[in-house]
C-alpha cells in the first residue's frame, strides 16, 4: 500500500518535498546541476522546471539533475 504525508509547496506553488514509503524526494528548482554542456540553460527552474531530484531512502540518497536546453 502506498502512503502519502505532508506535501509542502514553496511560494509560487511548485511542489518541494514529498514523502513516499521508504522515500523523501526533495525537488530543487533554484540550483543547477554541475556538469550540464554549453547552451542549457542554468536559470531554468524560475519557469517551474525542476533542476534536481534528490531521493533519500534508508540506503542512501541518490540526487538527479536536470539540464535545459534554451529554446531559441
Amino acid at each position: 500500500m502506498l502512503t502519502c504525508a505532508l506535501v509542502p509547496y514553496d511560494a509560487v506553488g511548485r511542489l518541494t518535498d514529498a514523502w513516499v514509503t521508504g522515500h523523501h524526494y526533495t525537488y530543487d528548482f533554484t540550483s543547477a546541476p554541475t556538469g550540464c554542456p554549453t547552451g542549457t540553460q542554468p536559470n531554468a527552474g524560475t519557469n517551474t522546471n525542476r533542476l534536481r531530484l534528490i531521493d533519500a531512502t534508508a540506503s542512501g540518497t541518490t540526487e538527479t539533475g536536470y539540464c535545459m536546453w534554451r529554446i531559441r
